[in-house]
């Protein structure tokens, strides 16, 4: 028995970019901390899947981070820096 295929609509164009910025990241013994997508916080890698941990910029800066700007997807948290 034929079934009929359904085909469904997105609001995204094809070939669309996304949206992407300059925000702050931090850089500490070779390891990038990157932005929180929604949150004031950078995260390591790893986030998520092995460990929770979140770092604020002033704790990374007092470890001797050093701050890059990097162009990465939309961070809300960080809306102020992006560019």
């Amino acid at each position: 028995m034929a079934t009929k295929k359904r085909s469904k609509e997105f609001a995204v164009r094809v070939g669309a970019m996304a949206e992407v910025g300059l925000y702050p990241a931090y850089i500490l013994r070779g390891i990038v901390y990157l932005p929180h997508y929604n949150e004031r916080l950078f995260v390591s890698p790893g986030y998520g899947l092995t460990h929770w941990n979140t770092y604020q910029g002033i704790e990374l800066k007092a470890l001797g981070a050093q701050m890059i700007k990097l162009s990465l997807f939309r961070r809300s948290a960080f809306e102020e820096y992006s560019q």
